[in-house]
Order: structure tokens, then sequence, then C-alpha cells
């Protein structure tokens, strides 16, 4: 019983003993927490006071002092996940963008980054686009402004997002993505309305939206920055739309006060259009003011303007013009090489007239000029009288085997037949006069003449039969020459007899006696 007792007051004193034990260590931890607490809570309330301090100067744009304070900050930070750091860590990445420093874009990347749920972190995408596109990083800040959060920016800001966007796709070249973001923001009244507007009808004008670009155009004609420079581009957009009487109603103003790298240009435009218009005289004194500005001008050009003085009928300068044009065989070329033609025309200069109407007819990229130039260089070939009508000849069975069904088919055949009789060929001329359709008076009596000589020709070869035939071919053509109806009665007379067809030799005879008063 005692022992018991005994054993009792043992367990009861180790449990006291136990129990102080853990009282002690109690008190302790609770004096240790109590002194870090108490330290914390003064550390916590100066951070507060140097991130305040960081702020205000960060505020005062003194961004080299407020990194340096929220530098410290961090460092003093360093191992607490809290609110301030992160502030501290978001601010001080600004002050080194504001700064310019080599580290910019690396610690605004890291800070998003690290901390990709903060609410800082979608303001540090918007800084860094910025940030980019200041730089021009054009290709990178279009990325990043692909990310930013349109929901947390203010109206003026939406204005420079959508047109800083649109302006990297612009650089980048994609057109589509610029102009949906100029779009956005070419309406919002800003600091960048006019150059989102500007822009969005450049890329319209340059995709041939005319249209869209010239309502664009027409808002920026009183803007101080782009009204120097969008009239150009509502002038040329009306000479794409061939809206001529506006051109002149703007030209003349505008090539006033236009700088010298702008005349030729604007003189060009105006002058066309009254070309246009047919009013050459007008034209003239613009297309001139062009060519005097100008450096060079194009073979279009050239065109034009030979055209214009062909018009004019001065000729001379027509001719120098088209001459100048060149010998390339497009449809330009066989256009000049057909005025040029007449040019000479009316300069009385045949001979190169026929070489310019045969250098156009060996082209064919306007058919009807082909055609009527071959037989233009035909026709004042047969004038000239070259190596003796050969050449007149070729070209004009040329003209027969590539236009058969011409309406001038028949004017033609008489040329031919006129080149042949001068060169005596009767058997081709009386062939070419049987492929006339329609012989008017002067085919008839150019075919009792060849019918006659050829006749005398197949007589003297002794094909009387032969001659007999083309003698009643003469004589049917009709009473044009006294004289030839007399020849070919006699002759026809003589082939009969030839054939021992002497009583119808006689009629002919008396018939020719008759016709001759002998």
């Amino acid at each position: 019983m005692v022992t018991v007792f005994i054993l009792y007051l043992d367990g009861i004193s180790s449990m006291f003993i136990t129990m102080g034990r853990f009282f002690l260590f109690f008190c302790f931890f609770l004096s240790i927490s109590t002194i870090l607490f108490s330290q914390r809570s003064f550390s916590y309330s100066t951070d507060e006071k140097e991130y305040n301090i960081a702020l205000e100067l960060f505020q005062k744009e003194k961004y080299g002092s407020a990194q340096k304070h929220f530098q410290n900050l961090i460092d003093d930070l360093q191992g607490f996940d809290t609110e301030l750091l992160i502030n501290a860590e978001y601010y001080s990445a600004l002050c080194s963008v504001y700064l310019f420093n080599d580290d910019s874009e690396y610690r605004l990347n890291r800070f998003i980054s690290n901390h990709p749920e903060s609410m800082k972190a979608r303001k540090a995408v918007w800084e860094m686009a910025l940030f980019l596109y200041k730089t021009k990083k054009y290709r990178k800040a279009s990325g990043y402004f692909e990310r930013v959060d349109r929901g947390m920016l203010v109206k003026e800001e939406l204005a420079e997002y959508y047109f800083k966007k649109g302006y990297c796709y612009f650089i980048k070249k994609d057109f589509d993505k610029a102009s949906l973001a100029f779009y956005e923001t070419k309406d919002i009244q800003s600091d960048y309305t006019g150059p989102a507007i500007y822009y969005y009808s450049y890329i319209n004008y340059s995709q041939k939206n005319f249209e869209t670009a010239l309502i664009g155009f027409k808002r920026l004609e009183n803007d101080a920055t782009f009204k120097g420079i969008v009239p150009y581009y509502i002038l040329q957009i009306l000479y794409s739309q061939k809206k001529y009487g506006e051109i002149i109603e703007l030209g003349p103003g505008l090539l006033e006060k236009s700088i010298p790298g702008r005349m030729a240009e604007v003189a060009r435009f105006v002058g066309d259009a009254y070309y246009q218009l047919e009013k050459y005289e007008e034209a003239e004194e613009y297309l001139t003011i062009y060519v005097e500005n100008s450096k060079s001008i194009s073979r279009q050009d050239k065109y034009l303007m030979g055209f214009m003085y062909h018009k004019l009928g001065n000729y001379e300068k027509a001719i120098n013009y088209f001459e100048s044009i060149g010998g390339k065989k497009d449809e330009l070329g066989q256009n000049a090489y057909y005025l040029l033609a007449d040019c000479y025309l009316h300069a009385d200069n045949k001979s190169k007239a026929a070489i310019a109407f045969f250098n156009a007819s060996d082209m064919n990229f306007d058919p009807d000029i082909s055609e009527d130039a071959l037989l233009n260089y035909a026709k004042i070939t047969y004038e000239l009288s070259f190596s003796p009508f050969n050449e007149a000849i070729k070209a004009f069975e040329k003209f027969i085997n590539l236009y058969p069904y011409s309406e001038r088919i028949d004017e033609v055949y008489q040329y031919l037949v006129m080149a042949f009789q001068n060169t005596r060929n009767y058997k081709q001329a009386l062939e070419s006069l049987n492929k006339i359709q329609n012989k008017n008076n002067r085919i008839k009596e150019a075919y009792q003449r060849i019918a006659f000589y050829r006749g005398l020709e197949q007589y003297s070869d002794l094909k009387f039969e032969d001659a007999l035939d083309l003698f009643d071919s003469s004589l049917e053509q009709g009473d044009y020459d006294h004289t030839l109806i007399a020849r070919c009665l006699y002759w026809k007379a003589e082939s009969l007899y030839r054939l021992g067809e002497y009583k119808e030799a006689l009629t002919v005879y008396q018939e020719f006696f008759i016709n001759t008063g002998i």
C-alpha cells in the first residue's frame, strides 16, 4: 500500500516536471514570436515608407532616384512574396524603360514571366508594347500589342493602342491587319485621329479602293500635318477614276503652290485631263510644263505628246516625239508608226511615210491599223513607182492574201490592175480584173484596154482562138475608147481569117471599116 502510494507520487511529480518544461518552452516561443513580430512590423512600416518615397520620386519623373529606392526595397523583401515586392519590381522595371536602360526589355519581360497572374503584369504587357514601339522594334511590338488587355485601357489609351498596333502591322506590310486597327481609331477623337485616317486611306489607295481612300484623304484637307500631301493623292485618285473635270478644277491651283519636285506630276495629270477631253490647246500648256520639269519621260508620254501635236497640226513636233519612241514591236509602237506615217504625208515626205506605214502593217496588235497601213504602204509605193511597181504589186497581193474579205478589196484590185498595166503584165492584170466584184466605169475602161493588149499577145503567140475571146471581152466592156474599139475589130477579123473563118472575118472587116469611116 505504501509502495503504491509512493509510485503514485512519483507519477504526479513526473507529470508536473513535464508540464513545467512545456510551459517554459511555450513562454520562450511566445516571447521570441513577439520580438520577431515586433521587428517585422517595424520593418514593414519602414518598407512602406521606402516604397512611398520611391513612388513619389517616380511620379515626379525622377526615375533614376526612384529606381534606387525601389531596388533597395526589392533587396529588403527578397524571400517575401508580397504585393509590395511585386509593385517595387514593376516600377523598377518601368524606371529602366523610361531611362532607356539597356536592361529595360529584360526587366519587363522577367516581371511578366514571374508574375503572370498579377494585375501589374497586364500593365507591363502594355508598357512593353509601347517600349518596343518607341525603340522601333515593330515586329516584337506587334506581338505584345496582341496580348494587351484592352479592357484595362482608358479611351485615350485605346486610340494609342489601335494606332500603334496598326502602324506595327503597316511596317510589317500586313496591310489587312493594319487597316483594321487604323479603322478602329480613325473616328476616335485623339492625337492619333489624323495619322490613323492617313494610313487607313493610304492602304485603301494602294489596294485601289479609291472611293474609300478619297473620303479619308478629303477629311485631311485642312489637317495641319497632312494638308500638304493629301491633295496629290486626291489628284491621283481622281485621275484613276477618270474624273477629268474635277482634276481640271483642282489641278491648276495645286500646281501654283507645288514644290518643284511635284510640278511635273501635277502638270501631267492636268494636261492629260485636258487631253482626254480633247482640249488639245489647253493640254499643250500643261504637258509642256510636265516635259520641261521631267528628267525623262516614258514612251507612253512621248506618244501622248506626239498625238497631241498631231491633233494640233504641228507635224514637225509630232514627228520628233513619234520617232523618239523607238522601234519596239508592241501596240504603242504600231500606233506611233501609223501616226508618224500620217505626219510624214502632211509634211509631203512620202518616202518616209511609206516606211512608217510598212512598219505599222508589220505588227498585228491592232488589226484595223495593220490593214489600213498595208494598203497605204502599197498605194504610196505604187505612186512613187518603186522598182518599177514590183514592190507595189507585192504589197497589193499581200493585202489580198491577208484580207480577202476586206471592204476595200475592190480598191486594191483596181490598184493592182493599174500596176500590172504599167508593167505591161496584161495576163496578171486581167486575172486581177476578173476578181473585182463591183466593176465601175473606170475598171471597165481598164478592162477594155487590158483585154485588147492581152489579145494581141495571144495573137502574136499564134493562139488565135484565145485572142478572139479576149478581143470579144474587150468589145463587151462598152464604148470608152473608139480608137481601141476599131483596133480590136481589126485584130479580131485577122484572127478569124487565120482560123479560116473567112465569112465571119469579112463581116468583122466590114464592121471595122464602118467604125473607122473608111
